[in-house]
């Protein structure tokens, strides 16, 4: 995969924004009378699909942030594996929880050119760009613009590799209190991935048109 690989579990759900219900700049105060303002982000992502039929088996992340007045321009290769679910588990449905190998590519430009290359099917692609928020315990709270599909809330925990389940519940159980605080219900969450939601729109405009 890379140089520095990474293991870690993330706890992680999403939301949807209603930017009528709720404006995103009125969001982002809520957010920030409570928790630490990180950065801006800018994040391009290409999925690799062994089967196009199952979950990707990488994803190449091109992300630029500014956190301060430091500038970040960074490659991360990650492959996420599914924690504590069946083999057969559906792919438009996310699970409670993903073991991350994450490692920095050698030559990104030549990979990404790889990948690119590769069967349109084995392929897909998603861009967001939002805000970066973080609390205590490796807590973090984004706010994400996804191409062609809208605002997010994300709200995740990282744990270290090989957490228990007992770790895992009481991650979520901060997860689910931090969308509280934020004012969104449990009811409130996506399950499905990011890019069954793209797939989703795509379909309905080539419907419409």
């Amino acid at each position: 995969m890379g140089h520095a690989i990474e293991q870690k579990i993330e706890v992680e759900r999403k939301a949807r924004i209603d930017c009528s219900k709720m404006p995103i700049e009125d969001l982002l105060k809520v957010i920030e009378e409570r928790y630490r303002f990180v950065g801006e982000s800018i994040r391009e992502d290409i999925y690799y699909f062994e089967d196009p039929k199952k979950r990707p088996r990488l994803r190449l992340r091109h992300l630029k942030e500014m956190q301060g007045t430091d500038a970040i321009d960074a490659w991360e290769l990650t492959e996420k594996i599914p924690v504590g679910v069946a083999p057969d588990h559906p792919y438009e449905q996310s699970a409670s929880a993903y073991q991350e190998l994450t490692s920095v590519p050698e030559h990104p430009l030549k990979l990404r050119e790889e990948l690119l290359a590769k069967p349109t099917k084995q392929i897909k692609h998603k861009y967001k760009e939002g805000y970066l928020f973080e609390g205590d315990e490796h807590l973090s709270i984004e706010v994400w613009e996804v191409a062609s599909i809208g605002w997010f809330l994300e709200i995740e925990v990282l744990l270290p590799h090989g957490a228990s389940a007992e770790d895992q519940d009481a991650a979520l159980a901060r997860v689910q209190d931090c969308f509280a605080y934020l004012g969104f219900a449990s009811s409130d969450w996506v399950q499905k991935p990011y890019l069954i939601l793209i797939d989703e729109t795509k379909c309905v405009r080539i419907t419409r048109s």
